[in-house]
């Protein structure tokens, strides 16, 4: 009788144990899914895209777009810095995975680099002083004081214009900057990515307006290493989900004041 009790007492331990043995390893299986960490190189000097606020939060577009990345693929999102001018090497070097920092889709950094598709419309613009009337496109640069951040298609495209048209460019390293000499009267016009423009006008419209001309059609998308095409073919599903249920088009109109996902070129 003792022996029956003691193998039925037996029997019950072994199947409890068996029981926290799987659900232990269910756990385990959430935990480690959640573990996967994706590391997203950004700049943060380029507002509204990706900065440091009032605060010491990072915030931005680009910064709220690996937010709800990170929800789609369920994984941890570590932002990494990084000035634009060493993006390129550093994401060569494996500093991060992907970077998600303005990065234009160009015939020159698709020789090095694969990209997502578009995940937001961009242009080369201008921006001057609500008053100026002056300048309505590049051909009104002559003589002028035209500013830009470095490295960046502005920069490029400013170099290229000067080439026909004299003007002093000056070259800034914070895409704020420009922002903040022009108001103060040190610059005539500002080139820059219609992204940002649009963030500066809307928010200080007494301050800003955009030119008529609009050039240089540069689609941004998530851009990857060349031999890192499965990953990028993750984000890209997962930047379709994010186009599907609107929250990319939430996530342009809250910085934008408008939609510039929806329509890429």
């Amino acid at each position: 009788m003792r022996r029956c009790v003691f193998l039925r007492y037996g029997m019950l331990l072994f199947l409890l144990a068996a029981a926290g043995i799987i659900l232990l390893s269910s756990c385990g299986s959430k935990e480690d899914k959640k573990s996967e960490t994706l590391r997203v190189g950004m700049d943060f000097n380029h507002q509204p895209m990706g900065y440091i606020n009032a605060k010491g939060q990072k915030v931005g577009f680009d910064v709220d777009l690996a937010i709800e990345l990170g929800k789609v693929m369920e994984v941890e999102i570590e932002l990494v810095s990084s000035k634009w001018k060493n993006m390129l090497v550093a994401l060569k070097a494996d500093r991060f995975d992907c970077a998600i920092s303005s990065a234009s889709i160009t015939e020159e950094r698709e020789k090095d680099f694969i990209f997502t598709k578009p995940y937001i419309n961009n242009s080369q613009i201008i921006v001057v002083k609500p008053f100026n009337n002056e300048i309505k496109s590049t051909k009104d640069f002559l003589d002028k004081k035209i500013g830009c951040k470095l490295n960046t298609g502005a920069y490029y495209f400013c170099m290229e214009i000067k080439k026909n048209i004299p003007f002093e460019l000056k070259e800034y390293e914070k895409v704020l900057e420009p922002f903040i000499d022009m108001k103060s009267g040190d610059l005539d016009a500002i080139v820059v990515d219609e992204i940002v423009a649009r963030y500066f006008v809307n928010s200080d419209p007494e301050s800003y307006k955009l030119a008529e001309e609009k050039f240089i059609s540069e689609p941004i998308g998530v851009m990857f290493k060349k031999d890192n095409v499965e990953l990028m073919k993750r984000v890209d599903k997962s930047l379709d989900e994010l186009r599907k249920n609107g929250n990319l088009k939430k996530i342009s109109e809250k910085w934008f004041g408008v939609d510039l996902t929806s329509e890429i070129n």
